[in-house]
């Protein structure tokens, strides 16, 4: 197991739940692929396409993307909230 680090110690004490980084990319021809880091660890994939690659815009995409798995992050703490 890893040594943790200051920076490790200064993202548990954010809210638990904050997007500490974020990682958006292309896959294929028409796809945005995001992934969110929140400060407890958890990793989020929000993904986003479109039906014509020659329509495909990354900026949109990852606007997409960015929502989908913020969206994910929400769901997961109302999961966590009723443990």
């Amino acid at each position: 197991m890893p040594q943790k680090t200051y920076q490790d110690e200064e993202n548990i004490a954010r809210q638990p739940f904050e997007v500490v980084d974020e990682e958006c990319f292309k896959a294929g021809r028409k796809t945005t692929v995001c992934v969110l880091t929140c400060a407890c660890g958890l990793e989020v994939v929000g993904t986003a396409n479109c039906v014509d690659p020659d329509d495909y815009d990354k900026s949109i995409g990852r606007k997409y993307a960015v929502k989908e798995a913020k969206g994910k992050i929400e769901e997961y703490k109302g999961v966590n909230s009723h443990v």
